[in-house]
């Protein structure tokens, strides 16, 4: 016959610090990959280096990055108990896609509209006045 081992028990503060910490590594390391592709892109902005190896790199770096990111985020998560796993996952792959679509489509609309406020050469704010212009006269 076998015999079954009692399950460990551990105390609250054990089982805090373990679930807190991994949350708080599983939500660090995105964002820690997410800065470091950040500085790469903007250094591949600022670069004075032919247009086309700027292009080649920032593909692979681009690319490269989103699949590291994601292998990574998702290994972390794994790291969670199945319940926690079951979760957070989705948002691991539906997260970025989110930032992205916020990054390019929304944010950028946001920041027309605001510069529309203002006059041709952005010195004098104006309100609706462009828009009424448009519009009405």
């Amino acid at each position: 016959m076998q015999s079954v081992e009692p399950k460990k028990s551990t105390s609250i503060p054990e089982w805090l610090l373990a679930n807190v910490s991994r949350i708080l590594v599983s939500l660090l390391i995105p964002a820690l990959t997410f800065w470091v592709l950040i500085i790469g892109f903007k250094f591949l902005r600022d670069s004075d280096a032919p247009k086309v190896i700027i292009a080649l790199v920032a593909i692979i770096w681009g690319v490269g990055g989103a699949v590291a990111m994601y292998v990574l985020a998702n290994w972390l998560v794994e790291q969670l108990p199945a319940d926690w796993t079951r979760r957070i996952q989705p948002f691991i792959f539906v997260g970025p896609a989110v930032a992205i679509l916020f990054w390019y489509l929304a944010l950028p609309t946001i920041r027309t509209f605001i510069i529309s406020l203002y006059n041709r050469d952005g010195s004098e704010f104006v309100g609706l006045r462009n828009y009424y212009d448009i519009f009405f006269t």
